[in-house]
């Protein structure tokens, strides 16, 4: 009989996490099971991962809403939690995560700190207007 694949959570949050679930399946080449959470029931995200999960609503307070993170964790067998959303709140109960044997994939609480938003963990270069100045060569032309 073969090991469970261990499960890797990417909760509701950044755009990119449709790229890195698909990039973490293909790099793993099936060896990871991947689990994601998001509100929205048409995010591109829920078509790729194993296990769909739904995302408490928008105004759960942060408290609430780690409290159901560890429950999801147990629940399903979470070896792996990268956390978006209340990233902070999160890495300041990193200590229940590590006692039911969830690693985070997440800064230390005192660098997040007053991040709530990405304003203000970005500050003025959020969001960065910034051009792009590599042009791709012309089709046909050499490189």
């Amino acid at each position: 009989m073969s090991a469970a694949r261990p499960l890797v959570w990417f909760n509701h949050g950044l755009s990119q996490i449709y790229d890195a679930v698909r990039l973490l399946r293909e790099g793993s080449a099936g060896a990871i099971a991947v689990c994601a959470s998001h509100r929205d029931p048409d995010a591109p995200v829920r078509l790729i991962a194993d296990r769909v999960v739904e995302e408490p609503p928008r105004e759960t307070p942060e408290e609430d809403y780690v409290q159901w993170a560890l429950e999801v964790c147990a629940r399903h067998g979470v070896r792996l939690f990268v956390p978006s959303r209340h990233a902070a709140a999160i890495a300041r109960a990193r200590a229940n995560f590590e006692a039911i044997g969830v690693r985070l994939q997440l800064a230390p609480a005192e660098a997040l700190s007053g991040c709530r938003t990405g304003r203000q963990c970005w500050g003025s270069a959020w969001p960065r207007q910034t051009r792009c100045r590599y042009r791709a060569p012309a089709q046909g032309s050499p490189r």
